[in-house]
This record gives C-alpha cells, sequence and structure tokens, in this order.
C-alpha cells in the first residue's frame, strides 16, 4: 500500500498549502452583509485591523441532506467581534494560494461561553427553520416542487429552481411532522434529495453523476477512503395509491375506490411491506415514486467515506470522482450526501466526504394498488 500511496504521487510531494478562511457578519436582519463584511483571515497572519483575525480558532460545518440539519459553530476568543443571536453570518472556506469559497451562510443561533475563555457561536440555516416549523396546510392539483416551494416561503426560505413531475389531486402537509420532513417526503417521490446549500438556498435533484465538480486523487487529495456495506431498502416493499375514478379527469380527486389493492400488478408476497401514499391517484405516479426510491441513498448498498484535505468544493449534491486508489478498488464517481468541515489552527483544514453511487443503487421495489 505504500508503494500504491507513493506511486499514486507519481514521485511527487504534494506542497504544503496554507489555509485560508473569510467570515462575513452582517446585521439580525438575514439580508446582505453588515458593516464588518468583507473581512478576511488567514491562518498563517495578514490583516492586522480584522476583528475577526486572531480571534478565531477552530471553524467546523456539518451539511446533509433533508431532513438532516446543518449547523456550523466558529470558536472565537475573548478579544473576538461581538455577535448576538439572529445575526446573519456566511463562511468561506479554503487556501491563500486558491481563494475561497462559501460553504455555509445562516443565522447565530446560540452563543456559548465556554472555560478556556473562548465563545462558541452556534450557526443554523434554512434547514432548521422548516425543522422547526409546523404547518397545517392542503394542497389541490399541485406538483410536488410547487409544495415544496410554498413550504420553504412559509418558513422564510428561498429555493433555488425545483421542477416535480408528480402531480397530487390532493395532499395534506400537517404539524404532526416538520415542514423540512415534508420537504423530504416530496422529494423522495421525485426520486431526489433535497438540501439547503452555501448560499442558504433550497435545492433538489436526483443522485446522478454527469460531469463530477471535484476530483480526489487517493495519496495527493484523500487522506483515507473506507467503503461500507450496508443493508439496502427491503427488496417487498409495495407502493400503493388511493385510486379515484380516472376516465372522469380531475374533477375525480376525492372519488376513492373501495379496494385499491385489487388493481395493478403488485407484489404479492405476504409479507411485504406496503408504502400507502394518499397523494397518489394515478398509475403513473407510483411508479415514478416507486422507480425513484429505489436510487435514493437509502437503496444504496454501499458508500464511500472519503478524508480529504480541505475540499470546500465538497458540498451535498456535488458530483465526486475519486481516483489512484490501491489497485483501482475505491475509485468510483458519486453524489455527496453529507459533508463536515473543520479548521483549526492547530490541526489544519479538513474535510469528511459520504459519497454514494447511482450504479449501487437497489431497484427491488414494486408498483401496485394503483389507478
Amino acid at each position: 500500500m505504500i508503494t500504491d500511496l507513493l506511486d499514486s504521487q507519481n514521485g511527487q510531494p504534494t506542497a504544503l498549502r496554507a489555509a485560508d478562511f473569510k467570515i462575513t457578519h452582517g446585521g439580525s436582519d438575514t439580508g446582505g452583509p453588515g458593516g464588518l463584511a468583507g473581512a478576511v483571515q488567514t491562518l498563517a497572519g495578514g490583516g492586522g485591523a480584522d476583528p475577526w483575525h486572531e480571534s478565531v480558532w477552530r471553524i467546523r460545518v456539518e451539511c446533509g441532506y433533508a431532513p438532516f440539519t446543518d449547523c456550523a459553530e466558529i470558536d472565537i476568543g475573548p478579544e473576538g467581534p461581538d455577535a448576538e443571536a439572529g445575526d446573519s453570518v456566511s463562511i468561506e472556506l479554503g487556501y491563500r494560494d486558491a481563494g475561497t469559497t462559501q460553504v455555509f451562510k445562516g443565522n447565530v443561533w446560540s452563543i456559548r461561553d465556554i472555560s478556556t475563555g473562548y465563545r462558541r457561536l452556534t450557526l443554523t440555516n434554512g434547514s432548521h427553520h422548516m425543522a422547526v416549523k409546523r404547518i397545517n396546510m392542503t394542497f389541490q392539483q399541485a406538483t410536488t416542487a410547487d409544495a415544496a416551494l410554498k413550504l420553504a416561503s412559509e418558513a422564510d426560505v428561498s429555493s433555488g429552481s425545483l421542477a416535480g413531475e408528480i402531480t397530487m389531486p390532493a395532499f395534506v402537509a400537517h404539524d404532526r411532522v416538520s415542514a423540512w420532513r415534508h420537504v423530504a417526503r416530496l422529494a423522495r417521490w421525485e426520486g431526489k434529495i433535497a438540501w439547503v446549500d452555501a448560499d442558504n438556498k433550497l435545492q433538489w435533484n436526483s443522485i446522478r453523476t454527469a460531469g463530477p465538480d471535484l476530483e480526489l486523487r487517493y495519496g495527493d487529495d484523500i487522506i483515507s477512503i473506507e467503503k461500507m456495506q450496508v443493508s439496502s431498502c427491503e427488496i417487498s416493499r409495495r407502493w400503493q395509491g388511493e385510486g379515484a375514478a380516472g376516465s372522469n379527469g380531475s374533477e375525480a380527486w376525492s372519488w376513492l375506490l373501495k379496494k385499491p389493492d385489487t388493481l395493478g400488478s403488485g407484489n404479492s408476497a405476504e409479507k411485504s411491506l406496503v408504502n400507502f401514499e394518499g397523494a397518489f391517484r394515478s398509475r403513473k405516479s407510483v411508479e415514478k415514486a416507486a422507480s425513484g426510491h429505489a436510487s435514493l441513498p437509502p437503496c444504496s448498498s454501499s458508500r464511500f467515506m472519503v478524508l480529504s484535505a480541505g475540499s470546500p468544493a465538497a458540498v451535498v449534491g456535488a458530483t465526486v470522482s475519486v481516483t489512484g486508489t490501491p489497485q483501482g478498488a475505491m475509485d468510483c464517481t458519486g453524489v455527496v450526501i453529507h459533508v463536515s468541515h473543520l479548521l483549526t489552527k492547530r490541526e489544519g483544514y479538513r474535510t469528511g466526504i459520504e459519497i454514494v453511487t447511482p450504479e449501487e443503487s437497489a431497484g427491488g421495489l414494486s408498483a401496485g394498488g394503483l389507478l
């Protein structure tokens, strides 16, 4: 393995790089930057007039797909700038020779004084706003994207361009679960994962690997990599809709069949699990949800855990290409579903990345109880 590691570097040692970061601190308004905007901090020195420069000791950012709630932490010394709960803060990470990239934008959720003299600012973004929002709302003849956009707006979260193929005759967003879990459910029906991006906007997309956004090479960028085998989703799961008088068009959205399970092929296994969704009233919508679910991370039989040198381009939803692993055993191209950035003055900058590959997805779900 040592030989492979040296060979992967082609005889050229990896250059030492100085980590860099930038913190933009606005006011209590969730809008644009405030008086401290544009301040740049480097771990190796510079900008003595910058109030964040010497005070920041540690930065941690952790993000995942819904219903995971993103968070960030900034540890600052007693001489650091003042901050209050609700203040807008954005974090950029990177290197002095390549610049910084924004990895998180949100608001100060809490401020904790630590016995060592440091203060810890805990930041949250739109995923937290939707996670604490409980809504009672009914949608009629709305697409999954329409419902997700409305739920996000009710939590004061802006959204990117969301597209949905499934039209729901009726969908109820109830307060028994959070708006964030409803968004995760709507995305799942479309075969997509939802997340809040580095600009604090709701996004969703399918697990696909068209053109890598980031390339990581073992021995150069990657410190360690593991392939983890997990239990895939139940092969005997059966998706079922409520059923309606389809020939009567949209006016029959509330007409239900007494025994919708008698229609469609379905899975006849006695112990099969039925995923009943009342919002589905057509064969097309049920089949779309069933096939989409099979492509999602919970149905992936394996995933890759990568520890790399700091990689600010590693964000949820990004496509990552991994090459140069010993004998190519763990070379892969996949989509990031969880990322953790950690930058400290003592240990430097590291990024943990969890990747799933679409070709590993199971596909044994069936659609039954349709129309």
